[in-house]
């Protein structure tokens, strides 16, 4: 105990001659909503520098949907410096009952509206998200083709169906 007892004194006497978090500083943030990064990383407010747990609150980060990478750093005196990366939006899966942003893996990211789908790809189909990788170099054979897919549908977990703009179907 006498170890973790020497710490926490360190860590006391870096609070009191300046060394906490007053600020947070959040970097790299376009479609996520920075509040949730915020409501995080403030769990970490007035907390002294050495205390701060830099690897648990990136852990926290990364279970946001639309963060890939993230990085957090101490800028001493005072601040806490966070970089996001973002996952890109690639489509939108078609669910029973709405519409959701996924990237180029099919990781889901934010519930839209029906009207924020068009001009997206929309893929559908049990497992979709998951094949959404396999569809993207399917349809990169074709580049001609890509721009005339409107949807994609997963069919018996084996082959897509193409849905072009002029309402024709290539199964």
């Amino acid at each position: 105990g006498v170890p973790g007892m020497a710490g926490k004194q360190i860590a006391a006497v870096a609070a009191d001659t300046g060394f906490e978090v007053r600020r947070v500083d959040v970097r790299g943030v376009k479609n996520l909503n920075e509040l949730k990064v915020y409501e995080r990383a403030l769990a970490e407010r007035d907390r002294a520098m050495p205390l701060v747990d830099i690897v648990g609150l990136r852990e926290k980060l990364l279970e946001l949907s639309w963060v890939k990478d993230a990085r957090v750093s101490r800028q001493l005196p005072d601040t806490l410096v966070i970089d996001i990366v973002e996952r890109e939006p690639h489509a939108v899966l078609r669910k029973a009952n709405k519409f959701v942003l996924i990237d180029a893996e099919g990781n889901e990211l934010d519930p839209i509206p029906a009207a924020g789908a068009k001009g997206r790809l929309v893929v559908s189909g049990p497992g979709a998200g998951q094949q959404v990788a396999d569809l993207a170099r399917l349809l990169d054979a074709a580049p001609a083709l890509r721009p005339q897919v409107r949807e994609a549908e997963w069919i018996g977990n084996r082959r897509w169906n193409l849905t072009f703009k002029t309402d024709q179907v290539l199964a």
